[in-house]
């Protein structure tokens, strides 16, 4: 396509020098198909690459998805065992409530965890300590029995466990 004279160069000698050839209406055609030809593939391969990013990420949520799944099933796991143990372990019970009450502060946690023996919120540590009414002090009374539905779900009749 390029035809090249010779051009006196103070380095080099000669140096070479393009000059555009002229192409014929055929081969003219052909350039153009070619082109459009290479628009089209590019604009494939954006395609497909915008699908397989899709993908990727419709993929990793499903597995982000099963792992949060699984994190809260065995969560649910460990609190039957430990609710069990603590229904049949004095000790246990106490030291559990003793945690469940440093651990969970605000007063939807606690409204929750009353039922098996949390106790709520007080509105200040200064009142609590004025009634009397730290759940973790040592010397306090026993632990409180905890409420036979805590175990079983609130509502007897055995845990439920429900598939996603």
């Amino acid at each position: 396509m390029y035809h090249s004279y010779g051009v006196k160069s103070p380095r080099t000698g000669t140096m070479p020098r393009a000059k555009l050839l002229q192409l014929t209406p055929a081969e003219e055609a052909r350039r153009a198909a070619l082109q459009a030809r290479k628009k089209e593939i590019d604009q494939e391969e954006r395609e497909l690459l915008t699908k397989a990013r899709e993908r990727l990420k419709r993929e990793q949520a499903k597995a982000s998805k099963r792992e949060r799944k699984a994190d809260t099933f065995r969560k649910v796991l460990v609190g039957v065992a430990v609710l069990d143990e603590a229904e049949k372990d004095p000790a246990f019970r106490a030291g559990l409530i003793g945690l469940l009450t440093r651990f969970f502060t605000t007063e939807r946690e606690r409204t929750v965890l009353e039922a098996i023996g949390v106790p709520p919120l007080s509105p200040s540590p200064s009142a609590a300590e004025e009634t009397g009414t730290l759940a973790d002090t040592p010397g306090d009374a026993p632990a409180p029995e905890i409420a036979a539905g805590a175990v079983h779900g609130f509502g007897g009749g055995g845990v439920r466990m429900v598939r996603h």
